[in-house]
């Protein structure tokens, strides 16, 4: 079973010697790693090494690590992102002088990749004004209670929604990543939505900040349907509802399954504030605590006067 070096010299360094047996590459050495072997006809030559993009299977939401037939597309461009609809994956950071857009017809798949978005000026990190988004990431994970993963970040703007700003009947879905580092103005440091679905399934929204308003990390502003059964809002702050704020008319929200803690107000409700949606559902294993409000001592959840909880089922309630 042993194996033979063959030394070629003086013939020309990419072209080895006549070969009996095709298996005899695999006795062929070189010190050359930019290089590998291959056979045409019975000579052996040196060929630069192809590169190879492993297959990119992570999550799009539905099972973890399983996309069946999805082909991915590396996103590879460094100051934008695309505009027309496809399935992608980040391959380096990506920094952003204007918003990333999306419009109506468009929907896009993005797995981070433990990339970052990151904005530099003065604009949102993501804006929908229609269309479909996914965001996941494949190399997200949790060790030590530390959850790393590519961010959506760096906005710091007067707009609403600094890291996502969700209208015009678009859908958001939020399966892993982290949504951190974010500041607006008014509503929404991590995301600001209006008349709009969101999905968040998993995940990090965290250390954002809406400066004079409400929603550190989320601000629900009127006919959004907010699903959140999974990940954390943890660490962020604002002048009200240092996690969450849901107001406005026509909204539906349901928080199950998720840990809503250390978020701060310098006002009223730390954790959650609930104005007027038509309904909320509070289920499964949801854990609102360690929030802080300064001003008021209601700090973890809020209710407006004639809110109705419409349900509490199958789990271990804390608030």
């Amino acid at each position: 079973d042993s194996k033979i070096g063959l030394s070629v010299f003086p013939l020309d360094y990419t072209q080895a010697i006549s070969l009996v047996s095709k298996a005899a590459i695999d006795c062929y050495f070189s010190d050359d790693d930019s290089k590998i072997p291959e056979v045409k006809g019975d000579i052996l030559h040196l060929v630069e090494k192809p590169v190879v993009i492993a297959p990119h299977a992570n999550t799009v939401g539905y099972t973890q690590c399983g996309h069946g037939s999805v082909t991915w597309t590396e996103w590879s461009a460094t100051d934008a992102m695309p505009a027309e609809s496809g399935t992608y994956f980040l391959g380096a950071d990506v920094k952003l002088s204007d918003a990333w857009t999306l419009g109506e017809g468009v929907e896009i798949t993005l797995c981070l990749n433990g990339f970052d978005i990151i904005q530099t000026g003065t604009k949102q990190v993501i804006v929908m004004t229609g269309g479909k988004l996914n965001i996941c990431d494949c190399t997200a994970k949790t060790e030590n209670d530390e959850y790393t993963a590519g961010a959506i970040t760096g906005a710091n703007t007067s707009e609403r929604g600094a890291g996502l700003n969700i209208q015009g009947n678009a859908e958001f879905n939020f399966y892993d990543g982290r949504i951190t580092g974010n500041t607006s103005a008014s509503y929404g440091g991590g995301i600001y939505a209006y008349t709009c679905k969101v999905n968040i399934f998993g995940g990090e929204i965290s250390g954002n900040h809406a400066d004079s308003q409400a929603g550190g990390g989320i601000c629900i502003n009127g006919n959004v349907t907010l699903n959140i059964t999974g990940g954390k809002i943890i660490n962020n702050t604002a002048k009200n509802a240092g996690a969450i704020v849901v107001q406005g008319a026509g909204n539906a929200a349901l928080l199950k399954d998720c840990t809503i803690t250390g978020n701060s107000a310098t006002s009223l409700g730390g954790g959650v504030y609930v104005g007027k949606p038509d309904s909320v559902t509070l289920s499964g294993k949801l854990n609102i605590t360690g929030n802080t409000s300064l001003e008021y001592t209601a700090s973890r959840l809020v209710l407006a006067s004639d809110l109705r909880i419409q349900s509490c089922v199958n789990g271990d309630l804390t608030v």
